[in-house]
């Protein structure tokens, strides 16, 4: 949301800039074209800014609580990170006993579930989180072996 809401003004701003930087350019003294050349950088990292806290921390927890639900006699998940192409990479991997090719296919639908009761509009919720930050979430999982989801 917050990288939603950022993005109309900063087209505005980028609008504005580049019409001063096109009908103004020849006519700019250096101070100003130093100016103009801020103004550029910082709407690039600007457009950047789009985690939502609160949203990403509800997809993490939904990620801890199906792994808890799949592991009743316990096990171990770990989660890690790393920078990879400039962007935050999060795995979360598990000892749970891996999934079928159909439920790992099916795991993000709506409605879809493994469990007898329970919310199942988790994951698939999660999922348009994950993409509504311009991100990409992912499920590897072989029967019998466990996996890391990112």
């Amino acid at each position: 949301m917050a990288g939603h809401d950022l993005s109309n003004p900063l087209t505005s701003i980028t609008g504005a800039a580049y019409y001063f930087n096109t009908k103004l350019g020849p006519k700019l003294g250096t101070r100003e074209k130093e100016m103009l050349a801020i103004i550029e950088k910082s709407i690039g990292y600007s457009d950047k800014i789009e985690v939502d806290a609160e949203k990403m921390g509800r997809v993490f927890l939904n990620l801890m609580q199906n792994a808890f639900d799949a592991m009743p006699q316990g096990g171990t998940r770990t989660i890690a990170n790393q920078k990879s192409n400039g962007n935050l990479q999060i795995s979360f991997v598990d000892s749970v006993v891996g999934m079928k090719k159909e439920i790992v296919k099916n795991l993000c639908n709506p409605l879809f579930t493994t469990k007898a009761k329970g919310m199942v509009l988790g994951l698939s919720a999660g999922k348009r989180f994950v993409e509504g930050h311009e991100s990409l979430g992912r499920v590897e999982s072989q029967p019998g072996e466990a996996q890391p989801s990112q």
